[in-house]
């Protein structure tokens, strides 16, 4: 049997020997008439690179298609390179915030009041420098004296790129746009009385945020003409009564760029009422607002809690059971 199936492979081996050296170039046919194939391509090929229409029509189409093709967020392509900038600025202030809480277990004052009596305030932004890469500046900044003493007017200009603005990038006045929320019930309430002095330990901590990390706003982005000078202890006050006050009276016609306790950043958009602007800027209101996927603020129903067990319903433990066959108590 071993005999017989090597005789088989033999001729078909010489069979197919046989048909390649009758069609060498497959079914492409002869080498004659792949030869001249190719010829008659090449010149196709020269032609169309020697003609200019041909070559300017190509460059049109193309210059068609790519203006036509969309934008997409993973190409990276964005038709605004300052808000991709502010938004990740407005981020890495609420990194810089988380880190704070890490390091002293609470946010940092609104208005931190210096140790020694009579003292000016400066702003909440100068005490996260050390967690934005400005030791040395945190260091050289006189926080018993005023922002606008004589020393520490020198720090306008030497403001971190975190809170500078992109739009603006030649700008040396130290202002910026990112500014905390302040006000009752929100993360940065100023919990200290008039006339006492900053001590740790009287600001807010996340589980002072009953309404959720995601559903609460940390900070803002103010429209341009309210930017204020970075050191200044000037912050956006929610008024209950009239929420957007302190925006001029409506959001600004591109959104309002917000970043959440939990770090996400979101564009609200210029429809936002401000009713769920107000909600979402309290951390105790209990209202059923959060923000959607689309960065919109959407009303949502609170799942109900589950109704309590009567007692007659809970069969009391069996102790004269094995301790593997008791039933554990509810």
């Amino acid at each position: 049997m071993a005999t017989r199936n090597g005789w088989w492979r033999k001729a078909i081996a010489g069979v197919m020997l046989a048909a390649c050296a009758a069609a060498p170039l497959g079914c492409g046919g002869s080498g004659d008439d792949a030869t001249k194939g190719g010829a008659a391509a090449t010149a196709g090929n020269d032609s169309a690179a020697n003609d200019p229409a041909a070559n300017k029509a190509a460059a049109n189409k193309a210059a068609t298609n790519k203006a036509a093709a969309p934008v997409t967020a993973a190409s990276g392509t964005q038709s605004d390179p300052a808000a991709a900038v502010r938004k990740h600025n407005i981020r890495q202030f609420a990194i810089a915030v988380h880190n704070y809480h890490d390091a002293y277990k609470e946010f940092p004052q609104p208005a931190p009041k210096p140790v020694k009596e009579h003292a000016g305030k400066t702003s909440c932004r100068v005490y996260l420098c050390q967690f934005l890469g400005e030791e040395a500046l945190y260091r050289e900044y006189r926080f018993e004296e005023p922002w606008d003493s004589e020393h520490n007017k020198q720090f306008l200009t030497r403001m971190p790129a975190v809170f500078a603005d992109p739009s603006r990038p030649d700008a040396t006045d130290g202002k910026t746009r990112i500014v905390v929320v302040t006000g009752p019930d929100t993360v940065f309430e100023d919990l200290l009385r008039e006339g006492e002095s900053f001590r740790f330990g009287f600001g807010i901590r996340f589980r002072s945020i009953f309404d959720g990390m995601h559903d609460t706003i940390m900070a803002i982005v103010v429209p341009e003409e309210k930017a204020v000078p970075w050191t200044k202890p000037e912050e956006f006050v929610l008024d209950p009564m009239d929420p957007f006050k302190g925006l001029g009276g409506k959001l600004p016609a591109e959104g309002l760029l917000v970043v959440m306790c939990d770090h996400s950043v979101h564009l609200l958009p210029p429809d936002t009422t401000p009713e769920m602007f107000a909600a979402l800027c309290t951390r105790t209101g209990g209202e059923p607002v959060r923000v959607g996927e689309d960065g919109r603020p959407e009303l949502f129903q609170p799942a109900p809690a589950a109704p309590p067990k009567d007692r007659d319903e809970v069969a009391p433990p069996d102790f004269d059971a094995p301790k593997d066959k008791r039933a554990a108590p509810e």
